[in-house]
């Protein structure tokens, strides 16, 4: 998906016309317990940084971050305590604040939650 991203990317820049390019990215905010730190770093990784990093040329990123995954020694914590969304993830506002991006950003919704709509 990341390397579609960029060569449809340079696709468009090079057609006529003047547009803005980016890409939404749905993020999370992120919780090791004890034991978790690696995995923690992996899964970030993979579903974010590298996505960044694949949007780094873009005008804009597209952020939708309002959950947190919590993982343990043992992977993710498939239940974890709290107010959960339709998706089983763990409902966190706060999240929005995570996302450390040097693009411009716009606040997107992907509505994979509609009951929450009320906290948006």
């Amino acid at each position: 998906m990341r390397a579609c991203h960029v060569a449809m990317r340079d696709a468009l820049r090079s057609t006529p016309g003047d547009y803005p390019i980016g890409m939404p990215l749905s993020m999370h905010e992120y919780e090791a317990l004890p034991g978790g730190e690696e995995l923690v770093d992996s899964f970030r990784r993979e579903m974010e940084d590298e996505y960044l990093r694949s949007v780094g040329d873009d005008d804009f990123i597209g952020v939708q971050c309002y959950t947190k995954l919590v993982f343990g020694p043992d992977g993710l914590i498939a239940h974890p305590e709290g107010e959960l969304t339709e998706m089983g993830y763990l409902f966190w506002p706060s999240a929005w604040s995570t996302p450390s991006v040097e693009l411009p950003q716009w606040s997107t919704s992907d509505h994979h939650d509609r009951e929450r709509d009320r906290h948006r």
